[in-house]
């Protein structure tokens, strides 16, 4: 049994392929790496022009929306929108932002105390009842000896 094994190994070790099939494959593998090298690094670089491109030509074309809405007529608008480029107007809404902000950061800290103090009593709580536990077992030992 093993001198047939060993025989089909031999017989095995004798299949050789095909010269032509040999010398494409050799060529191809060996094609693959010195173009894939190449491949990559065209990619990459075409990859980095694409990008400055599309970002040279949304700067562009912002640009060109910026300048179209700045040469407009102001005659044509509306009121309310003039009237809000109005300097006086806008001071005014300021300050009144200013006051709604502070009395909404006053509420905050209303109820912020309020939550504060409960956790702050929680854990007080909770304090005193792990000093009572060690006391007990104090006396419990005590006890025990």
């Amino acid at each position: 049994m093993e001198n047939n094994l060993f025989n089909k190994i031999k017989l095995l070790k004798q299949i050789r392929p095909e010269a032509g099939f040999a010398l494409s494959s050799r060529r191809i593998i060996l094609d693959t790496t010195k173009k894939s090298h190449y491949q990559i690094l065209f990619k990459k670089q075409l990859q980095q022009t694409f990008i400055l491109s599309a970002a040279m030509g949304m700067a562009v074309v912002l640009l060109v929306i910026v300048g179209r809405i700045s040469s407009l007529p102001l005659e044509g608008l509306s009121p309310e929108l003039i009237s809000s480029l109005n300097s006086k107007d806008l001071t005014l809404e300021q300050e009144n932002l200013n006051f709604n902000i502070q009395l909404a950061e006053a509420k905050y800290y209303k109820e912020s105390t309020t939550q504060v103090t409960m956790a702050l009593n929680n854990d007080l709580d909770s304090v005193a009842m792990q000093k009572q536990a060690e006391n007990i077992n104090s006396l419990i030992k005590e006890l025990a000896l």
